[in-house]
């Protein structure tokens, strides 16, 4: 084990050892306390043990307590794996739980699948049973569009019915959403009602969205970024967070919540200091 000095942070982390392999890759984390004992911090399990292919693809991440026992994370997840095409794009991801069964909860499985030029054309979430749901985003699957020139020009978002719920224009950034009945105006409210329900969960490499507010009137969104730490953030550092949790507010609008909707966002770090609110 390699010893690192971990950032600072409010937890209980003393020491922090690596394992690599021989490609220089991760292959196990765990933290101890000031004892010697292994702890967990916010947003982290003692110990984490990373796989690789041949081809250094990561396909397997497991949770573990530090002696031993495969454990549960905050979104139900104890084992992560992915598979890989031949171009190394990943083509599923699979949730499992500490009893090595997929999760229950929300979505288990995303599938992903290219054309013969390695174009991503489409993105699918599926729970246990391989049915289709939605995803963190509101959408179940998404379908990619280019033009001859491989460009893509559009993207196509369905919900768990398959049913078009929106268009976007990649070129000008516009989203269109689909009017599929006389209740489209309250769509919006269901669809951020259901993934209330399903908090945690990850909303994107790096950030979890740890609750969700929402009514008619308002919508309030915690998310915590897990590789950072307040005190070790620069001006510049704070100034992309806001920039890129605006944008993610923008795009809220643009999907369907009314501009008469606040929409506030509360951003903390990865022991639950908040970082700034949009």
């Amino acid at each position: 084990l390699r010893e690192q000095t971990p950032g600072l942070d409010d937890g209980n982390v003393f020491k922090r050892c690596r394992e690599f392999n021989n490609m220089g890759l991760v292959t196990r984390e765990i933290n101890y306390n000031s004892k010697g004992m292994p702890v967990s911090y916010t947003g982290a399990a003692p110990e984490g043990r990373v796989k690789y292919d041949n081809r250094g693809n990561r396909i397997e991440v497991s949770y573990w307590d530090g002696k031993g026992h495969l454990i549960n994370g905050e979104d139900g997840c104890a084992i992560t794996r992915y598979t890989y095409n031949f171009r190394n794009q990943q083509i599923e991801m699979r949730i499992y739980d500490v009893n090595s069964n997929l999760r229950t909860k929300g979505f288990a499985i995303i599938k992903t699948t290219y054309d013969e030029y390695g174009n991503q054309m489409t993105l699918s979430y599926y729970d246990c049973k391989n049915i289709l749901v939605n995803g963190p985003n509101g959408f179940a699957k998404y379908i990619n569009v280019y033009s001859d020139n491989n460009e893509l020009t559009s993207i196509k978002y369905y919900d768990k019915s398959g049913k078009l719920i929106a268009t976007e224009n990649t070129k000008t950034g516009k989203i269109n959403i689909t009017n599929n009945n006389n209740n489209a105006k309250n769509d919006w409210l269901s669809v951020w009602r259901n993934d209330a329900r399903n908090c945690p969960q990850k909303f994107t490499d790096g950030v979890i969205c740890t609750k969700i507010n929402v009514s008619s009137g308002y919508l309030t969104i915690c998310m915590k970024c897990e590789n950072i730490s307040k005190y070790d953030m620069t001006d510049e550092n704070l100034t992309d967070i806001k920039k890129a949790f605006k944008k993610v507010e923008l795009e809220i609008h643009k999907n369907g919540v009314p501009s008469s909707v606040n929409v506030s966002i509360i951003v903390s770090d990865k022991a639950g200091r908040i970082i700034c609110l949009i």
